[in-house]
């Protein structure tokens, strides 16, 4: 795979071009004249997250490459990565600054750290799916006095900017530059050579312009490199590095005459980085070159400002459009809308009013999408009496809302759970005499539902009625759902009949929904009737669909679904979201399995086979092994926990240990707060040092296999929900300092200190769902006598619950991780991904209570001497990352303050006062 670097700076000699963006090995990368002050960046990345929907145990297959680093690179593999203090702390300061309102690079020079080339390729490595920090890092190391780029380190950043097919187009002319700066050992580009670069890449990626313009005979005035040059500024100003990109432009714009398109990229650049003063030279640069920018270009900036809070310089860009601009370049309805929502969030409601007069005047007269527009934004920074006066003033300027623009209103209402100001905002309408539409009511219906207050939705069903208002498929969608929600199953069952018998044609999409509803009810006369009838509606294949589901139901199967080998890590973008939702959606089975993970056989065997040892070194080495503050959380732990009944849990024995930090911070006000996740690892050292290397090796390796499954969860829960860059799994878990491994022993039946005693199971315990995003299980190994044997008791394992409330023992192998959702899951996803309850089954159809993973060791005649050794990694936020518990989720809803928002470290320590240990 081709690999990507950038040039660091440009000389000031007209005839070299040093890109800033592409960084190459040499200490001199940059002209230390152009690196005197530091430069303000704002992150270009966007981050996606996908989810797998998994109605069964699900098995994602890795790449049989050799080398697990090859496919993720920020995985350990089979080496032991010593810890790094530098790299840590870089990246750390990398992560913390790279927001609009901070330096990145300002804030890395003040670490003063003399970097290395395997420094850097460690850090970019951290930054593998940051392709746009990555390469801001790139090109600032590559500024730095005493350090020159190597090969390899230019090999990994063009593998970083070229790892997708989008970053391949994207990249593509960087690449080619760092390519040439590697071949020939240089670390700067002469103007001539770029200028070929650029033309070749012309003639091979845009030669259909080119054709396309012959054909319709237009007369071309510009150079043909100008759009591969324009391609090279955009790819810059993504990365933030505007400041280089116009440097570039300064050098080459006599060699290749800039177009209109090239000034917008440089003005959308500096928007980006929030330097407006910047940006109005550019504009008003290109006005003088006699291009004129279009109302797009001058809207999407004065957005950008007023999301930024630059409300003055917004304003001055407005009023530069309507005073300099031209008539393509004149406010627009949108425009105005921007400004007028801007005005009223700084309650500057007499400026709205007067913007709306002036559209009004100008001729720039509103439309359904401008009160969309005015409305939502309102509503959104609770402005809701703002609101109501803008339609009002409206309404007297003679434009008054419609029944679209009321239900846009009610739209944003609802989707607030805002039901008194819903009901309020219906009676006004109604009071105008505006008609509702049935849009109106299925929408108050479903957040009635959503916000479980059923009566509210049969409340409104009947003014639907009363008012002459014919529901249709999606109001009978919305009301049966609803009503199996709420656990009015003979309801649901009732409409869902009259839909049949009316034949209504119910939406493909909801056939397995209902279907499943259906199976949980035992209905399975219902089943084949909603099949039959489903399939008169649709073409041959789709009725092999429906025919095909309710065998699957009417069988209650639980089967494996399995993903091809090069989907899950090769091709990040492959869409894995039926896995995950069969995996994990509410739906789900509750489990996902990735089998085929390379070097996992040996690390799981290297690490199990110690921890016998473990638990047979002296007490006294044990008893400093103990870490109390930290509520036995780090270290060894024996007989600290509590079981269901009370009594202290000594059947196993677990050590804990952050396998990614050894120190995960330094202050020792959040040691002191949040003990079980700020203390520092206690390993066993002379006594047994293979555990240290072992333990973070799978450690590391686990949560490598964790992050690219929860960059799918995320994909997977975009689709139902807005995921912001900063709050998708994948960057919770990647920021997150707060990952812990847990080596678990269970100790044989004669070692036991107190064997507890089992229920039967008719009153089965143990049943809990982890706390934590996303755990990460190795199955079990079995010894007798320090000998490796098969599991003795088949029935003895974990066990998990369905969505459907079915029993299902997991099966995995030893090169097989096993996945389960969390609690923060769940509620970070608002219920689209579910936490798993799970526990433990031992032989005669008995379980023990295991409060953080459900593994134990076999009970019965065959299995006396016979010990178990497994390995659990829980990936967890950051103890700072804010939770804020939606409604629809009911988890421990006494520990919720009123507010509904607690950090992760508070969370977690409520819930260890309630389940584990005492406080001491």
């Amino acid at each position: 795979m081709p690999r990507i670097s950038f040039i660091s700076a440009i000389r000031k000699s007209s005839s070299l071009v040093k890109a800033p963006f592409l960084i190459h090995l040499s200490t001199s990368l940059i002209n230390p004249s152009l690196n005197s002050s530091p430069h303000q960046y704002t992150p270009g990345s966007e981050n996606v997250v996908f989810p797998i929907p998994v109605s069964n145990l699900c098995v994602l297959h890795f790449p049989s490459s050799t080398r697990y680093c090859s496919t993720c690179p920020s995985s350990t593999g089979t080496q032991e990565l010593t810890q790094n203090v530098d790299s840590e702390q870089i990246y750390n300061v990398i992560v913390e600054n790279c927001n609009a309102d901070k330096s990145m690079e300002s804030a890395l020079e003040v670490l003063d750290v003399r970097l290395t080339a395997e420094l850097v390729g460690d850090i970019l490595s951290k930054l593998w799916y940051e392709e746009k920090i990555a390469f801001r890092f790139f090109t600032w190391a590559g500024k730095q006095e005493g350090y020159m780029h190597e090969s390899k380190t230019y090999d990994e950043m063009i593998d970083i900017l070229s790892s997708t097919k989008y970053k391949v187009k994207q990249f593509r002319i960087v690449c080619d530059l760092l390519e040439y700066m590697k071949r020939k050992g240089r670390n700067s580009v002469p103007v001539e050579i770029l200028i070929d670069i650029l033309r070749k890449y012309t003639e091979k990626y845009l030669s259909r312009v080119q054709k396309c313009r012959k054909k319709k005979k237009v007369r071309v005035r510009t150079q043909p490199e100008i759009n591969a040059f324009n391609l090279l500024l955009d790819s810059l100003c993504k990365c933030c590095l505007v400041e280089e990109a116009e440097t570039l432009f300064t050098r080459l714009k006599k060699k290749v005459t800039p177009d209109a398109t090239t000034y917008n990229i440089l003005f959308f650049g500096w928007c980006r980085v929030r330097n407006p003063s910047r940006g109005m030279k550019v504009l008003e640069e290109m006005i003088g070159m006699g291009h004129k920018p279009e109302n797009f270009t001058y809207t999407t900036a004065i957005d950008a400002y007023c999301r930024a809070g630059l409300l003055s310089e917004a304003a001055a860009l407005f009023d530069f459009m309507r005073t300099k601009g031209s008539t393509m370049s004149s406010p627009t309805a949108k425009t105005y809308a921007i400004m007028i929502v801007a005005f009223a969030n700084y309650d500057r409601m007499d400026e709205c009013f007067k913007l709306i007069m002036d559209m009004i005047a100008c001729g720039c007269l509103p439309d359904v999408s401008t009160y969309k527009e005015v409305i939502e934004g309102l509503c959104l920074a609770g402005k809701f009496e703002e609101a109501y006066k803008f339609l009002e003033e409206m309404g007297n300027k003679g434009y008054p809302a419609d029944i679209v623009t009321y239900n846009c209103f009610l739209k944003v209402l609802c989707d607030l759970k805002n039901a008194e100001e819903t009901l309020k905002l219906y009676g006004r309408m109604t009071e105008v005499g505006c008609i509702p539409s049935v849009h109106t009511f299925n929408m108050m219906i479903a957040m009635f539902f959503e916000m479980g207050q059923p009566d509210g939705a049969f409340e409104a069903w009947d003014e639907m009625e009363k008012r002459g208002c014919k529901p249709d498929i999606d109001t009978y969608c919305v009301m049966i759902e609803g009503l199996f929600g709420c656990g009015k199953t003979e309801d649901a069952c009732f409409l869902l009949g009259n839909v049949v018998n009316k034949g209504m044609q119910l939406p493909y999409r909801k056939f397995d929904s209902l279907l499943m509803k259906l199976s949980e009810t035992g209905d399975l006369q219902g089943i084949h009737r909603l099949s039959e009838y489903m399939r008169g509606f649709y073409n041959p294949s789709m009725a092999r669909r429906f025919a095909a589901s309710q065998k699957l139901f009417c069988e209650n199967f639980v089967g494996f679904a399995k993903i091809g080998k090069n989907s899950f890590t090769r091709d990040k973008h492959a869409d894995l979201s039926m896995k995950i939702e069969q995996g994990f959606g509410p739906n789900g089975l509750g489990i996902l399995s990735i089998s085929n993970v390379p070097e996992l056989p040996s690390l799981r065997q290297n690490l199990l086979r110690l921890a016998p040892r473990l638990a047979s070194l002296p007490e006294e080495v044990k008893k400093e092994l103990e870490d109390p503050h930290s509520r036995y959380n780090f270290g060894w732990s024996h007989g600290k926990e509590k079981l269901e009944s009370g009594k202290p849990d000594m059947m196993k024995g677990s050590y804990y240990a952050n396998p990614v930090l050894d120190r995960p911070t330094e202050d020792d006000s959040l040691i002191q707060r949040y003990p079980s996740y700020c203390q520092a690892n206690i390993w066993p050292g002379d006594a047994l040092p293979e555990v240290e290397p072992a333990f973070k090796a799978l450690g590391k390796l686990m949560v490598d296999v964790g992050l690219i499954l929860a960059y799918h969860c995320d994909r997977y829960v975009s689709r139902c929900m807005t995921v912001k860059d900063d709050e998708g799994l994948e960057q919770i878990l990647l920021r997150s300092r707060c990952h812990k491994g847990r080596l678990l022993y269970y100790f044989p039946e004669q070692k036991s200190e107190s064997l507890q005693e089992a229920d039967n199971i008719s009153s089965w315990c143990g049943w809990h769902t982890d706390h934590g995003s996303l755990t990460g299980l190795t199955c079990g190994m079995f010894t007798r006598n320090a000998v490796e044997i098969p599991c003795p008791d088949k029935t003895a394992g974990l066990y998990i619950k369905t969505r459907a409330g079915q029993i299902v023992k997991v099966v995995f192998g030893e090169d097989e991780i096993a996945y389960q959702i969390g609690e923060t899951t769940e509620i970070l996803s608002r219920g689209s991904l579910c936490a798993t309850p799970h526990c433990v089954r031992v032989s005669d159809l008995t379980m023990y209570q295991v409060m953080d993973i459900g593994f134990v060791a076999p009970k019965g005649d065959n299995t006396l001497g016979v010990d178990r050794s497994t390995f659990a990694m829980f990936m967890q936020p950051d103890w700072d990352e804010n939770l804020k518990f939606p409604e629809e989720v009911h988890l421990h809803k006494e520990l919720i303050p009123p507010d509904g928002t607690l950090t992760f470290g508070e969370y977690s320590e409520k819930l260890l006062d309630k389940y584990y240990h005492q406080k001491s």
